[in-house]
């Protein structure tokens, strides 16, 4: 009797390591403007000398907005000069018929293991597993091209740069706001201070799209109550 072969379990191909935590552009882009916004705040921190006036700290986030503004002014007109395939706000991969996309490689692998499942719950599985899983391949290794060849682009043309900056002062503006609408106001003259630092919020809020800032009402609140206290204390 011939000896009896077992059947050897059906190997379908699987996504290596380096695919499944390749570089996410959204994580890449947040880190580096993260770190570019902590630069900026430490420098103006420095140039303070310690100082925490109310002077002082409506003055630096009116330099914020300013330097906000020209960012964006230097962003908009690097767009204008690239053709649309060069200026993509990240890589996108369609993940089905309806044109459901996405740019991370954690939902492609929930996609495609979540129908690997419905196909071997319904008995399809010898079927439809081997294309599914080789389509999680592919996906993931198209979602890494594409995401080198954007920062590879963006960073040749200076695009790159000018988005992490842009980025970077938005994220900037957003801490100085924060703590201009908390300072102390020790005098009349600070008060005065932040009655054309409300103003200046309100232009913020109607500017064009490009240079608008979404205003917290609860701080901008804060300051407008700070503000009708003290000057009810008088001198």
């Amino acid at each position: 009797m011939p000896p009896v072969i077992a059947a050897q379990p059906i190997k379908y191909p699987e996504p290596s390591t380096a695919l499944k935590k390749q570089v996410v552009f959204h994580d890449l882009f947040y880190q580096e403007k993260m770190a570019r916004s902590t630069a900026l705040l430490r420098a103006m921190r420095k140039a303070r000398a310690g100082k925490t006036s109310a002077v002082v700290v409506f003055s630096d986030a009116q330099k914020a907005y300013r330097g906000f503004v020209r960012a964006q002014e230097r962003l908009k007109q690097k767009e204008a000069l690239l053709p649309d395939n060069q200026k993509l706000p990240y890589p996108s991969i369609q993940l089905d018929q309806s044109g459901r996309e996405t740019s991370f490689p954690r939902e492609i692998i929930r996609f495609y293991d979540d129908r690997i499942k419905d196909a071997q719950a319904s008995g399809q599985g010898h079927a439809n597993v081997p294309y599914l899983k080789s389509q999680k391949v592919f996906k993931l290794e198209r979602l890494q091209q594409e995401t080198k060849a954007i920062l590879e682009d963006q960073c040749t043309s200076g695009l790159w740069a000018l988005r992490v900056d842009a980025g970077a002062r938005r994220f900037l503006l957003s801490s100085l706001l924060f703590e201009a609408c908390s300072v102390k106001l020790a005098s009349l003259q600070d008060c005065k201070l932040a009655a054309d630092f409300i103003r200046l919020l309100t232009r913020l809020d109607r500017a064009k799209p490009e240079y608008q800032y979404g205003l917290n009402p609860y701080q901008v609140s804060s300051l407008s109550k700070r503000l009708a206290a003290r000057l009810a204390k008088g001198r």
